[in-house]
């Protein structure tokens, strides 16, 4: 067949996948420092002479070829937008070359609007130097020399209108007599007519001018099918068949053999390196839509409609064992390759349902029940042998190998589930295989030393080196190995079911696969928080609350230090403020101190004063009433002392919620314990008042939020208040929708109240109190209000405000709580108290090494293992552990506690030391730190020094027993 010569230049290549995954992560301190250089940098362009600049970007341009391309007006291939912007098939061609040959481009036709012949006759006369859509004719191949490899293929399609399977190429019998369109200006009538006969059926040919008609007469049925150049896109239409391909290749005049091997070179590359190239280019600017149906034969179509009808379920099989390719979780299938198989059958429009297995054993014993393997991976011949028929690859995955950090590659024991080795490990890997029961204990064995590494595919290895506790594990990819995985139906099933699942599986697109895979993608782990106080006899409670309170002076003082020097280092430049501004930072200080002191007080006489009554009281109901008195308090006292700290991570956008579950009448007394004594003392009257809200229901929430924000305001309201005064707390619910419940809170008193100008410009600002006649300056942090406006946008709630100097303010925030029903809340707090019993008794007798300088807290935290039945040595510093550790025997000890901050060595050195001694234990010992410091940037450097968690102070035992049970 002769084709038009505008049919040059278009793609038919083989279909393939390509994932890319990126994950981008970025520290506070990197920004800073990317910020100076990009500064410098700046500066230093700024500096430079402009005509070194150009000198130089003249010596880079000389060292490129100059080739003059032909760039005539083509649609889809040759393409320019109106401001100059260029695009097409042929264009992304000769780009792509472009990062291979050292060339620059000179575009030679389009704004001449030249003809194809023209751009030949160009070539010919060397004004243009590379054609890329060139068909290989006998004149032209005496006058211009051929890339070896094409740039693309024209082709002849049969088309008909979606959802039309009347004609199917496996019988043409109901195609005798079909009329069939054609574009009159296209030759591609002489090769459907040998088409036609080769396959005996007769046609009537009817000619439409342009494509616009042709589609159009095959959407109003005037037509039955049309043939057309593969270059041209339709809407709403399937592709019956493809005929007459023809390659096109890229052309240079035979004198310029020096471009053409470059061009060859270039081509072969871009094969090499991308052999999807071509297919993506011609599905980006020449692929037809062919709709949301599938294009089913006749027989196909009535064999879905008699499965709908019959109501028939088809059973599929997937293995539970490949986290995340496929797993079992809370019921159910899940996985990256579920999730596509899922689609899959959703698109075939069979009813597929997944049998559920939690096991491969389970999987294996399942085997006989299905109707349809999900994850075969083997060839047609596996296939047939065990009785299945293998459909087309939906999806391809890597291999990589897992293995220890400290792996240094004299070792060849490789870890396998069963007897499964692959024939690619069996013919590549020159190694000792050992077999163990299950793929958890192929990790565990790794981890222990008892084999040298594993193989898998890639995701399913980054899973477990991202769920790895030890920190031990490695990825190290395999790029030689790559498995397809397929669809396997049972060889005793209608032919049907597997052709409707190849036609399925063809709708599947890379976009598809990249979407579903996504959730499966990027990882993050939940951020260490602070916990909330520790549960102890009463006085060692105080005394942690003490040095605590300590420790918060201790870091006002630094911060407040810090301020100082930057303030002192701006006002030097004026001698004359210099004693004035050390005048404010000293007041300034001063008034801190005097304002933090009074709010510490509350709740620590609260908590002095408990003790004290407790140590008579015999009653064990008050002393239980106590002791839930003294925790609120240490709550509310640790609370504050983090205020501070809180504010700066707002500031740096490290504040997240934790929600969890509680009573609404608790979490209200909780924060109204403290300050109903206030109201006594001070002669207030405090009313709570319910408005339709049931105080026996649960709701998830953060509870630490919350008990700030009421503690804030309420303070804030019996501080401002003056006896005889009245202060209410109303809880309001506005509606309910689900199990959201809309709630309107008001904090209401009727005292001094704040001025317009306050309301406008300073409650909310940190460190600010109002201070005039009739509102005088109380003691306070100033940072109340601040961090209550910050926490109720962080919890997605409304925060509104109305005052009136000298008659009192009204603080009303809206939000919706998430309701929990009772029977799931009781069951949380069951289930936490089931988690510590159970750690318990996992930890009963173990030997524990602990490292803490503080001797009371190191008898705190040697009681609380010693109640769990632990046995405890103590080290005073990360010298005597290291002593202690190199002196006992192998495995004397399970597990190590360290603490950071000690005098003499540290913790972290202690840690790095013990990591690097010649024991079969030290690589392994789990070594846990104990420390108040635990930003995102504190826990890295643990991890770095071989630490495999963290706990925060104060210790909260639960957490204490839980991770000394879950590490290994």
């Amino acid at each position: 067949m002769k084709h038009a010569e505008n049919n040059l230049g278009w793609i038919h290549a083989e279909r393939g996948t390509v994932m890319k995954v990126s994950n981008q992560t970025s520290q506070s301190l990197q920004k800073i420092l990317t910020g100076v250089v990009c500064i410098l940098a700046g500066l230093s362009l700024i500096l430079t002479p402009c005509e070194k600049v150009h000198a130089s970007d003249d010596v880079a341009q000389s060292e490129r070829k100059v080739v003059k391309v032909g760039y005539n007006p083509m649609e889809g291939y040759f393409m320019q937008s109106e401001d100059g912007m260029k695009s097409g098939y042929g264009y992304d061609i000769t780009q792509k070359m472009l990062v291979y040959e050292n060339w620059q481009y000179d575009y030679v036709g389009y704004e001449e609007n030249y003809s194809e012949n023209h751009m030949f006759d160009l070539l010919e006369s060397g004004q243009v130097d590379l054609l890329v859509y060139a068909l290989k004719t006998e004149d032209r191949m005496e006058k211009f020399s051929y890339s070896t490899l094409p740039v693309g293929y024209i082709a002849s399609r049969i088309i008909a209108k979606t959802g039309n399977n009347e004609f199917s190429v496996n019988n043409f019998e109901k195609w005798d007599g079909i009329k069939v369109g054609f574009l009159t200006d296209s030759s591609e009538g002489e090769a459907f007519s040998e088409y036609a006969a080769n396959n005996a059926f007769t046609y009537q040919e009817v000619g439409y001018e342009t494509r616009e008609a042709l589609e159009n007469a095959i959407q109003q049925d005037e037509i039955d099918i049309a043939v057309a150049p593969n270059f041209t896109t339709f809407e709403n239409v399937w592709i019956l068949d493809q005929f007459d391909e023809i390659p096109v290749y890229a052309a240079v005049n035979k004198e310029n053999s020096q471009l053409l091997t470059e061009v060859n070179s270039a081509l072969s590359k871009i094969e090499s390196d991308d052999a999807e190239f071509r297919e993506e280019l011609y599905r980006k600017y020449y692929a037809s839509d062919m709709g949301s149906a599938i294009p089913y034969t006749q027989e196909e179509a009535a064999f879905v409609e008699q499965s709908a009808k019959e109501k028939k379920v088809y059973k599929a099989l997937i293995n539970p064992d490949r986290k995340p390719l496929s797993y079992y979780e809370e019921g159910e299938m899940k996985g990256l390759l579920t999730d596509i198989c899922q689609t899959i059958f959703e698109r075939s429009g069979l009813t597929v349902e997944f049998i559920v297995t939690q096991t491969r054993d389970e999987y294996m014993a399942e085997m006989d029940q299905a109707d349809i393997i999900c994850d075969f991976t083997g060839d047609y011949g596996k296939a047939e042998l065990n009785g299945f028929i293998r459909t087309d690859t939906y999806y391809n995955s890597a291999t990589s190998m897992l293995r220890r950090k400290d792996y240094d590659g004299t070792g060849n024991r490789c870890a396998i589930v069963g007897s499964s080795i692959s024939g690619w490990l069996r013919d590549n890997l020159d190694a000792e295989f050992i077999s163990y029961d299950s793929v958890e204990d192929c990790i565990q064995a790794v981890i222990d030393g008892d084999a040298d590494f594993l193989y898998s595919y890639t995701r399913c290895v980054q899973d477990w080196v991202y769920s790895d506790v030890t920190n031990s594990l490695v990825v190290v990819a395999d790029n030689h190995q790559n498995t397809d995985f397929s669809l396997a139906v049972k060889g005793n099933e209608n032919s049907n079911l597997s052709s409707i699942l190849v036609k399925s599986i063809g709708t599947i697109t890379k976009e598809d696969i990249s979407k579903t895979a996504d959730a499966y993608t990027y990882y993050q782990k939940g951020k260490p928080t602070l916990l909330a106080m520790i549960y102890a006899q009463p006085v060692f409670f105080v005394m942690v609350i003490i040095f605590v309170v300590i420790f918060f002076f201790g870091m006002g003082l630094f911060l407040l230090g810090l301020r100082q020097r930057k303030h002192d280092k701006i006002r030097n430049k004026e001698l004359s403020q210099a004693l004035d501004d050390a005048e404010k930072a000293t007041q300034a200080r001063e008034d801190f101190f005097s304002r933090i002191s009074h709010d510490m007080r509350t709740p620590m006489n609260s908590i002095l004063g408990l003790v004290t009554l407790s140590a008579d009281e015999t009653d064990a109901k008050v002393l239980k009433e106590n002791m839930y008195k003294i925790r609120e308090s240490g709550t509310y006292l640790l609370g504050l002392i983090n205020d501070t700290l809180d504010y700066q991570k707002f500031n740096s956008d490290q504040m997240q919620l934790h929600p969890e579950v509680i009573s609404i009448r608790k979490l209200i007394h909780s924060c109204t314990d403290m300050v109903t004594e206030n109201a006594d003392e001070k002669g207030i009257t405090f009313r709570i008042v319910n408005k339709n809200t049931n105080f026996d229901g649960y709701v998830l929430v953060d509870v630490m939020c919350i008990r700030k924000i009421f503690l804030n305001l309420l303070s804030n309201a019996f501080k401002f208040t003056a006896a005889g005064g009245t202060v209410e707390l109303v809880v309001e619910e506005l509606g309910r929708e689900g199990n959201l419940v809309h709630d309107r809170i008001t904090v209401k008193d009727t005292g001094s109240g704040m001025s317009p100008e306050f309301l406008e410009d300073g409650i909310f600002k940190p460190f600010s109190q109002e201070n005039n006649t009739i509102t005088p300056l109380h003691e306070g942090t100033g940072l109340g209000l601040s961090i209550v406006k910050q926490l109720t946008e962080l919890m997605g709630a409304e925060l509104s405000v109305e005052s009136k100097l000298g008659q009192g303010t009204t603080f009303t925030i809206e939000i919706d709580f998430e309701t929990v029903e009772r029977g799931k809340a009781e069951n949380a707090e069951n289930t936490e108290q089931t988690e510590k019993n159970r750690a318990m008794c996992q930890i009963k007798g173990k030997n524990i090494l602990l490292v803490e300088d503080h001797p009371l807290n190191a008898q705190i935290v040697t009681k609380l293992l010693e109640k769990a039945g632990c046995n405890v040595t103590w080290a005073k510093d990360g010298s005597v552990a290291v002593e202690l550790f190199e002196q006992s025997e192998l495995s004397q000890y399970d597990l190590v506690l360290m603490d950071i901050r000690m005098p003499v060595m540290n913790g972290l050195d202690a840690t790095k030391y013990i990591r690097k001694l010649e024991r079969e234990d030290a690589k392994t010992i789990p070594i846990i730190a104990l420390t108040a410091n635990a930003y995102e940037e504190d826990v890295k450097k643990y991890r770095e020094a071989g630490m495999n968690e963290c706990l925060i102070k104060p210790i909260d035992p639960n957490k204490l027993y839980v991770t000394i049970a879950s590490v290994k």
